[in-house]
């Protein structure tokens, strides 16, 4: 929570091979709903799949 706003934040590390894709995405947008949150940060090292963007 920062100045009154809530933020949900993931961080993912998946292998090389395994990149974040839509499930990952929709699972933080259901956690932000939850928390009543107004952003969601996901962050990774890895790659995004083409359907989650």
């Amino acid at each position: 929570k920062r100045k009154g706003i809530k933020y949900v934040v993931q961080v993912k590390k998946y292998a090389e091979d395994n990149k974040i894709g839509r499930p990952d995405l929709q699972r933080l947008q259901g956690s932000a709903q939850h928390f009543h949150a107004m952003g969601m940060i996901f962050v990774t090292y890895g790659f995004y799949s083409r359907h989650a963007l």
